[in-house]
């Protein structure tokens, strides 16, 4: 390739990037911050377990959720129809069927179609990156419930409501 020719199609690549630019700008989805102590509150689920929801997207099916229990927990067997990313913030947690156990700072990916047991140890904390549902099943392996981002934001709105606080609709895009 000439000078001339690497010229024009380094030219061409920064057009089109500053056209991309453009329409990332126009129709592009914003930036989110959410502050964890301002912008959301944790809310009981079931047992010794809080949630905290920090976005639900209705678009993709997917909605990031904060787990935390003062007391060792357990939640039942359940399947997940997507992908999960998990962070653990403090304590420990894992699943009855896996050898590992999540310690502070790290980092799981449980895919679609597996079936487990969370515990919980006390004090801990994690945020869960969720697409799609979650099947949870009774002791009989016979489907108990269905949730998804709708449920956990249901659960949210029905707490601020019960509490007179605002619901943070900016959790929801």
């Amino acid at each position: 390739m000439s000078a001339a020719e690497a010229k024009n199609d380094g030219d061409r690549v920064k057009n089109n990037e500053k056209k991309e630019d453009k329409l990332a700008d126009e129709y592009g989805a914003p930036d989110v911050y959410i502050d964890g102590e301002k912008d959301t509150c944790w809310y009981h689920w079931t047992g010794s377990i809080y949630v905290k929801m920090y976005r639900m997207e209705n678009r993709a099916g997917t909605y990031v959720i904060a787990l935390k229990t003062d007391p060792h927990a357990e939640l039942g067997k359940h399947r997940h129809r997507g992908m999960v990313k998990a962070y653990t913030i403090k304590g420990n947690w894992g699943y009855h069927e896996y050898s590992w156990e999540g310690k502070p700072g790290d980092y799981v990916t449980e895919m679609p179609g597996t079936i487990h047991t969370l515990y919980m140890g006390a004090g801990s904390e994690v945020i869960f990156d969720v697409t799609g549902s979650i099947e949870f099943y009774n002791d009989d392996n016979t489907l108990r419930e269905i949730m998804d981002g709708f449920s956990f934001w249901r659960m949210y709105v029905e707490h601020c409501e019960a509490n007179g606080l605002k619901v943070n609709t900016g959790l929801y895009y």
